[in-house]
């Protein structure tokens, strides 16, 4: 199991380059405005004027709403302008309707984007807003995914990304087919703790508190397997095994021991 590995479908993917940084956060990060690229053409234009003025009269048109915001955003790829506008139709959008998956996944993939080299305080304002709107607007494993792979990108503490995992299973960890991305991710980073305890510890070390954060870091690991185990998902026997696998390879088990099983599971 790698360690803090998770399956975002790419959500949220920083520049290879590592660019980003606070030492550039400044006023230059505000969003370009609409008149500093060249505009679309007149055919597109007057699409969009027409349906700015749709909405004027029939704000509540769903399908204006995102008609309007497909086609900004169309323009925005091509490297058009009105990027403003499209960020002003998607708030407009969203504070009249729940956005879906797909709608979250594009605004925040954009705004990623948007943020490249801006400054890593930026980016937390933008981006992470974004998440935090997107995980409470719509049940999605990815986007939780996203989110967790954005915390790791921007060092959180390891306190505060144990509650983003805590967050994420509470709202998506009992999804039966999709929920088994979320345990993995947490046990991912909980082994991520486990392998810096470990080696601290120093293999054959006397320091009674770097082994004692070493079995900490085991009984965290453990303890969130046995929590899988009583929820039922559809990877259950594969959970099951790797539950197992992980407990015999445990440093002095000699004796094949598998995990403690949940009474649940135990007398079933």
């Amino acid at each position: 199991m790698a360690p803090d590995a998770n399956d975002s479908d790419g959500i949220y993917s920083d520049d290879p380059d590592g660019s980003d940084d606070d030492s550039s956060d400044d006023s230059s990060g505000d969003e370009s405005g609409d008149d500093d690229v060249e505009l679309p053409d007149e055919r597109t234009l007057t699409a969009i004027m027409k349906l700015e003025r749709s909405l004027e009269d029939n704000p509540a048109s769903y399908a204006a709403h995102n008609k309007l915001v497909r086609l900004l955003r169309d323009v925005s790829r091509a490297g058009g302008s009105l990027k403003r506008r499209l960020a002003d139709a998607r708030e407009a959008m969203s504070a009249r309707f729940p956005l879906h998956e797909a709608q979250w996944r594009e605004w925040i993939s954009d705004e990623v984007v948007a943020t490249r080299g801006k400054g890593g305080s930026r980016r937390a304002k933008v981006v992470g807003g974004l998440f935090e709107r997107a995980v409470g607007d719509y049940l999605s494993v990815p986007l939780w995914l996203g989110y967790a792979e954005f915390s790791l990108d921007q060092g959180w503490d390891e306190d505060r990304r144990r509650q983003l995992y805590e967050s994420a299973l509470s709202v998506a960890g009992l999804h039966f087919t999709d929920g088994h991305k979320l345990w993995a991710a947490y046990r991912a980073f909980e082994l991520s703790q486990l392998e810096t305890a470990a080696k601290a510890a120093g293999g054959g070390t006397k320091d009674k508190a770097a082994t004692t954060a070493v079995t900490k870091a085991e009984e965290t690991v453990r303890a969130l397997l046995r929590r899988q185990l009583v929820v039922p998902h559809a990877q259950m026997e594969e959970t099951m095994a790797m539950a197992e696998e992980w407990e015999r390879a445990r440093p002095g088990n000699t004796g094949g021991a598998s995990v403690p099983l949940p009474a649940e599971i135990a007398g079933a």
